[in-house]
């Protein structure tokens, strides 16, 4: 399932994230931070919301541009990490390498946004609110 795939790279790119602050803080050394707020933010935060909505509303998933958006998003973001990396410490690949994983995480934003905002549409998550709701209260 798209929407698991999507949440488990989630995790990894907390991982990485919250590894990477952590041995910038035990070493005060925090050249890198640029590359934890987007293992984060980009990774970590962006693919679980995203994930979470590939699982509430599963018709956006079986879209052409969710496999675009995983692909692009999940080729790009290494690229990306991998530049700022580069490019903090003085490298000459830095650069357009940063540039060419940002444009690929750009176009799958521009997937997912335009997956969202052509093919978003209620009436297929409304089969699953009783269920949601019997699991509710029986949770209780």
């Amino acid at each position: 399932m798209l929407a698991n795939r999507f949440l488990r790279l989630a995790v990894l790119y907390a991982l990485f994230g919250i590894g990477l602050g952590v041995y910038m803080g035990a070493t005060g050394q925090f050249l890198n931070r640029g590359i934890h707020v987007h293992a984060n933010l980009v990774g970590w935060v962006s693919l679980a919301l995203m994930g979470m909505l590939y699982r509430l509303y599963p018709q956006l998933a079986t879209h052409w541009l969710a496999r675009w958006h995983f692909w692009l998003h999940n080729s790009g973001l290494p690229l990306m990490l991998l530049g700022l990396y580069g490019l903090f410490h003085g490298l000459s690949w830095g650069e357009p390498l940063t540039g060419a994983g940002s444009l690929l995480v750009a176009l799958a934003f521009l997937c997912f946004g335009l997956n969202v905002l052509w093919r978003l549409d209620d009436s297929h998550t409304a089969a699953a609110q009783p269920a949601l709701r019997g699991q509710h209260v029986a949770s209780r």
